[in-house]
């Protein structure tokens, strides 16, 4: 997560680049206008496209899920 911080920081603009954790996610979201979800599971040996994907999409949903009820 760090190493996306870092990207992010350094462009040029007003924004303050923050980094959460799981369980702060609630108190990040409030009062948000843009979220940038750059969160991905690497692909590990033995694992399929479908579990890479299931995982993936759950990062997302449990993502999108906060933003909507916080919106």
């Amino acid at each position: 997560m760090m190493f996306y911080i870092a990207n992010l920081s350094h462009i040029e603009t007003r924004a303050n680049v923050k980094g959460y954790l799981r369980h702060e996610l609630p108190d990040c979201l409030k009062g948000c206008d843009v979220v940038v979800i750059p969160a991905r599971v690497h692909r590990k040996p033995g694992m399929t496209q479908d579990d890479l994907f299931n995982t993936n999409a759950t990062i997302v949903a449990t993502l999108t899920a906060t933003c909507a009820q916080l919106s």
